[in-house]
């Protein structure tokens, strides 16, 4: 009987648990409007890419990688 209790708690606390922790972790979502979304989308793919760009080529030539 004490196994079947055991069971059930796990069966029942664990995917309340999961739902518990999924759910603290959207709580504190930053609302944006699209243009500052935008914006700030851009600022991380142009570092990306600014960095790629200044690095040299394997063939050791002057081209530069997109």
């Amino acid at each position: 009987m004490i196994e079947l209790l055991v069971i059930l708690l796990f069966a029942v606390g664990g995917p309340l648990l999961l739902w518990w922790a999924i759910r603290s972790e959207t709580d504190d979502n930053r609302v944006t409007d699209r243009q500052a979304a935008e914006r700030a989308v851009r600022a991380d793919t142009s570092t990306e890419r600014d960095g790629q760009r200044n690095t040299p080529t394997e063939s050791g030539s002057d081209e530069t990688r997109l």
